[in-house]
């Protein structure tokens, strides 16, 4: 019998959305940089504000789990 170590980030409950839909509501949402690393973000006076100051440009967003 197989044993599989999964973790939460394995389970994909939310798609990736192109990052032209990204949520202009206020909404925090997980983002995906260009170098597949996931971070925070939302949208605040009139751009894309990514909680975390390493963060490349995110090419892709999703609703957080």
């Amino acid at each position: 019998m197989d044993v599989h170590q999964l973790k939460a980030r394995d389970f994909v409950l939310h798609p990736w959305q192109p990052i032209a839909s990204f949520p202009r509501d206020g909404t925090t949402v997980e983002v995906e940089d260009e170098h597949g690393d996931v971070y925070l973000a939302g949208w605040h006076d009139g751009r894309i504000i990514i909680d975390a100051a390493a963060a490349v440009r995110p090419v892709n967003w999703r609703v957080v789990s």
